[in-house]
Order: C-alpha cells, then sequence, then structure tokens
C-alpha cells in the first residue's frame, strides 16, 4: 500500500469519525479521534492498512 493510499484512508477515518462525534459526542472527542488516527497513520505499519473502514 502506497504512502498515498493509507493517507486517502486516513482522511476517509477522519471524516467518518467527525461525522460520529459531531452527532453524537462533543468538541473534545474530536480533538481526540482527531489525534489518534493521525498518530496511528505515521506509524510504520499502520493498523488502518488492513481490513474494512
Amino acid at each position: 500500500m502506497t504512502k498515498e493510499e493509507i493517507k486517502a484512508r486516513e482522511q476517509k477515518l477522519l471524516e467518518l469519525t467527525g461525522t460520529f462525534c459531531a452527532q453524537k459526542l462533543d468538541d473534545d472527542y474530536l480533538q481526540l479521534c482527531e489525534k489518534l488516527v493521525r498518530k496511528l497513520g505515521r506509524k510504520r505499519d499502520a493498523p488502518f492498512k488492513r481490513g474494512k473502514i
């Protein structure tokens, strides 16, 4: 999986979590989710390389 594909999946996860947090949670959880997804995206073996989004 290339870096562009990883960034695309990361962006999709950010959109999904952002939508969920806006509907069900508050801004603090939105910031926490964004931080977590971005941190996971920087790992050498990003966990969201495999499986479903």
